[in-house]
C-alpha cells in the first residue's frame, strides 16, 4: 500500500484470541546460541526502515521513473538523513527497492535508478551504518510470482535482478545484507495474507514450494556473482514474510555453500503483546535456538491511520526488548507518513524522538563481541585493477574547482570523490561519462581530497579509488566592507577585492524588498560612483556581490543603508 504498510501473520487472529497465554520460553529459559551468525544479528542492533521510498510501485501516473524515489514518501534521501538515522543511535538501515519498473524486455534494470540505490548504500555505509537491500515489492505475473504456472518465468526474472544487484555492490563487505524477497504470497487471491497453518489450501502448498525454489536459485545467483558476494550474509523469508510462512511444514531454508551466513527474515504488526510475545518465541524455537540467528524486518503497530500516543514508546522498546533477549534484531517500521513516521525526511526533523530512542536503547547489542562494523569490508573495492591508471588533477576556477583525469580503456564512465582528508570520508560528487566535472559546492575554504574511480563496461565492475590530489581551495566570499561617501547626488560605493572575481554588481532598493540592478562593475576595481541618486525622497539600501569568468555568483554582502 502507498501509505499505510498492511501485514498480517495468519496465526495472529488465533493468537490474539488467547491474549497473554503462557509463552514457550520465559526468559530464564532462553538461552541465545554464540556462533558467527547470531554475534553478526546481534550488532546489527537497532534497525530503521526506510520504506515507501525505493520500494515504490506501479506509480502509472509518472513520466519519470527517477520520481518513484518521493512518489509515495514525498522526500528525497539526504545524506543528512543517513547521518541523523547514525546519530540517533540506529546500528542498521533497511532499504526496500522495486525494480520491475526500472527493467527492460529482458529485465535489464536501468541504470541511473541503480546507481541512485547505490548512492544511498554507500552513504550509509559511510556513516558506519549495516544496510539491508532486497526485492520488495515485485510481485506481477509478467516478472514474479510464487506459483507453478509462472515459476519458470519467476525463476529467470529473480536469477537476472539478484546477478545484477549481486554485480554491482560486490565489493561491499559484510556491512551489506541482502534479503532475497520481500513478502511472497500469492497476490490477489483470498489467501494473499491468510491461510490455515495446521491444513494448508493446495495453492499456498504449491506457492511455498515455489518460494522455497526462488530463495534457492536467488542464493545461487548471489554466491556465483564472486566478490564479496561468497560469503555475505542472506536474509530469507517465507509465505508473507510471515511468523506462520517460516514455521509452517513445507517451507525450507536454502541450502547454502557457507556455514553460519543464513538469517530468518519475518515481519509482525499488531497491538496485541501476547500476539507479539507468542509470534516471537515460535522463531526462537524453531530458529534462534538452534542457532539460527532472525530479523524481524518490519514491525509496529497494527496498520491503518494510527497516531503514536504516549505509551508508544514504551510499548514498542518492550516489543524490541522480548526480541532482543531472544536474539532477534528488531527494524522499526517508517513510511514518512503520519501512520508510521518518526522522522520527517524532508526536515530531518524527529517528530518521535521518544520512540526512537526508546527503540534504539532496547535493539542495542546485548552480546560481547569484537564484531563491527570497522572490521567489516567497507565499499572500497579490494580489487585495485585500474588504480594505477587514473591520474587526477584539480584546480580552481573562479569560485569552484575543475577536476579531470585520463581516459581509462574500456571504462564506460567515472565516479568522483571528495573528502577532507586522504583516509577521511569520501563524498560522492558527480557521475559522468566524462573525464572532467565541477565541484560546485566546495569552495569554502580549506584543503580537499579528490579521487576518482572507472567503471569497466566489459567486467561490470568499478576500480578501486585513484590516488588522490589535494588542493588548498580559497573561500568563496561575499565582498564585504560595503562603504559609502555620499557627495550631493553623488554616492562613491567601495568594497574589499574578492579573489576569483571577474566583476561586480551592485543592487539597491528603495523600499527595502525589492532591489534592482545598479550597476556592473570590472573585477579590477573595488570602488565606484553613482550619480542621478535623489536622497530627498529616498533612502538607498544598497548590497554588492562578485560573480566569476564563468558567471557563477558568491554572495551578497550585508545591506547598508544611505539616508
Amino acid at each position: 500500500m502507498k501509505l499505510f504498510r498492511k501485514v498480517t501473520a495468519a496465526a495472529l487472529a488465533a493468537i490474539m484470541a488467547v491474549g497473554a497465554a503462557p509463552f514457550s520460553a520465559s526468559a530464564a529459559e532462553v538461552k541465545v546460541p554464540v556462533n558467527e551468525a547470531t554475534k553478526y544479528v546481534d550488532n546489527l542492533g537497532a534497525i530503521w526502515n526506510l520504506g515507501n521510498c525505493f520500494d515504490a510501485s506501479d506509480c502509472t501516473w509518472l513520466s519519470n521513473e527517477m520520481d518513484y524515489e518521493t512518489a509515495w514518501c514525498g522526500a528525497k534521501v539526504t545524506e543528512k538523513l543517513i547521518k541523523a538515522i547514525k546519530d540517533m543511535g540506529f546500528d542498521t538501515i533497511r532499504i526496500p527497492a522495486t525494480w520491475h519498473n526500472h527493467v527492460d524486455g529482458s529485465y535489464n534494470i536501468s541504470e541511473q535508478w541503480m546507481d541512485r540505490v547505490e548512492e544511498v548504500v554507500e552513504w550509509s555505509v559511510d556513516e558506519g551504518l549495516y544496510v539491508i537491500l532486497n526485492v520488495h515489492h515485485d510481485i506481477d505475473k509478467n516478472y514474479y510470482y510464487p506459483d507453478s504456472e509462472h515459476y519458470a518465468n519467476s525463476e529467470k526474472y529473480m536469477k537476472k535482478v539478484w546477478e545484477q544487484i549481486a554485480d554491482e555492490f560486490d565489493d561491499v563487505g559484510n556491512q551489506l545484507i541482502f534479503e532475497i524477497i520481500n513478502e511472497p504470497r500469492l497476490k490477489g487471491t483470498n489467501n494473499e495474507w491468510w491461510f490455515q497453518l495446521n491444513n494448508p489450501p493446495e495453492n499456498v502448498v504449491d506457492s511455498i514450494d515455489c518460494i522455497n525454489k526462488l530463495n534457492q536459485v536467488s542464493l545461487d545467483t548471489i554466491r556465483k556473482a564472486g566478490g564479496k558476494n561468497k560469503d555475505r550474509y542472506i536474509l530469507v523469508g517465507g509465505y508473507d514474510t510471515s511468523v506462520d510462512g517460516i514455521t509452517v511444514n513445507g517451507f525450507e531454508l536454502p541450502k547454502d555453500t557457507v556455514k553460519d551466513r543464513l538469517i530468518v527474515d519475518f515481519h509482525l504488526y499488531t497491538k496485541s503483546a501476547g500476539a507479539y510475545k507468542q509470534a516471537v518465541n515460535k522463531v526462537y524455537d524453531k530458529y534462534v535456538s538452534k542457532g539460527i540467528p532472525a530479523i524481524l524486518s518490519e514491525y509496529n503497530l497494527d496498520p491503518g491511520p494510527n497516531k503514536y500516543n504516549d505509551n508508544s514508546a514504551k510499548y514498542l522498546s518492550e516489543w524490541v526488548a522480548y526480541a532482543r533477549e531472544r536474539g532477534i534484531s528488531c527494524a522499526i517500521w517508517d513510511n514518512n507518513d503520519v501512520a508510521y513516521k518518526i522522522i520527517d525526511r524532508a526536515s530531518v526533523k524527529w517528530t518521535q524522538e521518544e520512540i526512537a530512542k526508546a527503540v534504539v536503547k532496547a535493539g542495542a547489542p546485548a552480546m560481547k563481541s569484537s564484531s563491527s562494523t570497522s572490521s567489516s569490508s567497507s565499499s572500497s573495492s579490494s580489487k585495485d585493477k585500474n588504480k594505477s591508471k587514473i591520474t587526477v588533477s584539480a584546480k580552481q576556477d573562479g569560485f569552484y574547482v575543475n577536476i579531470s583525469w585520463n581516459k581509462v580503456d574500456g571504462a564506460s564512465k567515472y565516479r568522483v570523490y571528495r573528502a577532507d582528508s586522504e583516509d577521511g570520508k569520501k563524498t560522492r560528487i558527480a557521475q559522468t561519462t566524462n573525464t572532467a566535472t565541477i565541484n560546485r559546492d566546495s569552495a569554502v575554504g580549506g584543503t580537499y581530497y579528490y579521487f576518482v574511480r572507472s567503471y569497466d563496461k566489459k567486467t561490470k565492475k568499478w576500480s578501486d579509488y585513484s590516488e588522490p590530489v589535494t588542493l588548498s581551495v580559497t573561500t568563496k566570499k561575499a565582498a564585504t566592507a560595503l562603504k559609502a561617501e555620499k557627495n550631493g547626488n553623488k554616492l562613491k560605493l567601495s568594497w574589499n577585492k574578492v579573489d576569483g572575481a571577474s566583476k561586480y554588481q551592485v543592487y539597491y532598493s528603495t523600499d527595502g524588498k525589492s532591489f534592482k540592478k545598479l550597476s556592473t562593475i570590472s573585477g579590477s576595481r573595488t570602488d565606484v560612483t553613482v550619480s542621478g541618486l535623489n536622497f530627498k525622497k529616498y533612502d538607498y539600501r544598497l548590497m554588492i556581490r562578485p560573480v566569476d569568468s564563468h558567471g557563477n555568483k558568491g554572495s551578497f554582502c550585508k545591506k547598508i543603508t544611505v539616508k
